[in-house]
């Protein structure tokens, strides 16, 4: 009796609390902001809706219109109206008629070339009022990490949405258009920032701090104008535990910086000004004893265990990566993006990894659809030692400038094929950038 009695209880209390969390109102069911990105959870009043190929009779209808008018309405891709051609059918401009939307990747780099038609009696027009610019031709459309599709197209709050791929993958962010009464504004409205604070949520924790950072950070700098100024606030919050994650302490004081001078902060409510206090002081706290710390404790020794066993296998995008970036890469910039982010890229197409002497390990690779920007990361698994290079600047969390080890230098050059100049940029554990000379 004493046991159901408690296991009721035990119900009743999980409920109670559960509920709060929703409500967000109150603080002590909820774990604090250290140990999670829940605080206020969003609103789930709409959901994205992807819009998919068609299949019906209209598709079939509008290809047979469609073939004998290729060369003149898709130009170079006049070849590709055949039975496999992806064709949606959507009220793309949000006036209570659909329209015929061909959208067709090609090249190297998968680019996006699309086209939207509408019918006219049993004929088509291509559409001349598009106001997408630039997206329409070398763009790419958009994917979370989360759906494994394409998001080119879909329903949102009744309405549809067209959307491309921001920023740089892997960290990208969509650019959402809505198309209504003939303009096109990107998408910033309360119900879809608190949408993408939810996938934000769904990202961060599954541990994809990284990809969680790069979806919310391009978002609110396409929204920092007109956002609603509580959900912007959260936002910092979110943005600066998520930075706190990646070990991007810079970046997570700046975001509660620019949240507290804001004129909202003052009407914001205790919840949201404690879980904002308690980023600061996490955040000052690590990074503290970030500056404090004289070599690293993380583990290399998966990375020689992958070298040996699947030195094919594209690093980055094993799961232990991004731990990896926070424990070698400073936190700098680079050409505007973050030097992590930087890294990242320049080593996306990797090369074989290579371990020498069951000890140092060296990774290195390119840009996709740009091999010129090539990328390296050297590692001493016995000192703990790491080195990284990318945009012909080198960086490292674990070795001064004064200190780098000849083995480097020498392993640059044989495994890596780099050959710098006399004298190259360094950014050290500081962040800060010197100039040194090349041994």
């Amino acid at each position: 009796m004493i046991t159901d009695t408690r296991r009721r209880q035990d119900r009743l209390l999980f409920t109670a609390c559960f509920l709060l969390l929703v409500l967000a109102s109150s603080s002590s069911c909820r774990r604090s902001s250290h140990q999670t990105a829940e605080s206020a959870t969003p609103t789930k009043d709409c959901q994205l809706d992807i819009i998919h190929p068609d299949k019906s009779p209209r598709r079939a209808e509008f290809l047979a219109w469609l073939k004998p008018h290729a060369e003149q309405m898709l130009d170079d891709f006049a070849d590709r109206a055949d039975e496999h051609l992806d064709i949606y059918i959507a009220d793309v401009d949000n006036d209570g008629k659909d329209e015929y939307v061909v959208p067709i990747h090609a090249g190297s780099g998968n680019y996006l070339f699309m086209w939207i038609f509408r019918r006219a009696g049993k004929e088509w027009t291509l559409a001349k009022d598009v106001p997408f610019g630039e997206f329409l031709k070398d763009g790419h459309d958009y994917g979370n990490p989360l759906m494994k599709e394409s998001q080119l197209l879909a329903r949102f709050c009744g309405k549809t949405l067209v959307s491309f791929e921001g920023g740089d993958r892997p960290n990208s962010y969509p650019v959402s258009y809505l198309w209504e009464a003939g303009k096109a504004h990107v998408l910033c409205d309360t119900p879809w920032l608190q949408y993408q604070r939810r996938v934000f949520h769904e990202l961060f924790e599954r541990k994809l701090y990284d990809e969680a950072h790069g979806l919310l950070d391009g978002v609110e700098s396409l929204c920092t104008s007109v956002a609603d100024p509580e959900t912007w606030l959260w936002m910092q919050h979110d943005l600066a535990l998520a930075a706190s994650r990646i070990e991007s302490y810079n970046d997570c004081l700046d975001r509660i910086a620019a949240a507290e001078k804001s004129p909202a902060f003052g009407k914001a409510d205790t919840t949201l000004r404690k879980a904002l206090s308690d980023d600061r002081a996490l955040c000052t706290s690590a990074k503290a004893k970030a500056a404090a710390a004289t070599v690293t404790t993380y583990d290399f020794s998966w990375l020689k265990s992958e070298a040996r066993r699947n030195p094919e296998m594209q690093i980055v995008m094993d799961r232990r990566f991004d731990g990896l970036l926070a424990a070698i890469v400073p936190e700098a910039t680079l050409d505007g993006k973050s030097l992590r982010d930087a890294l990242k890229l320049s080593i996306w197409l990797p090369e074989p990894t290579t371990l020498i002497d069951d000890r140092y390990v060296v990774l290195r690779g390119c840009e996709p659809h740009n091999c010129g920007n090539k990328g390296f990361v050297w590692i001493d698994t016995t000192t703990r030692q790491a080195i990284i290079m990318t945009g012909d600047t080198l960086a490292s969390k674990t070795t001064s400038a004064s200190n780098i080890p000849p083995e480097f230098w020498k392993q640059a050059d044989d495994v890596a094929g780099w050959s710098p100049s006399d004298t190259i940029d360094y950014v050290d554990s500081s962040g800060k950038t010197k100039t040194i000379k090349v041994h």
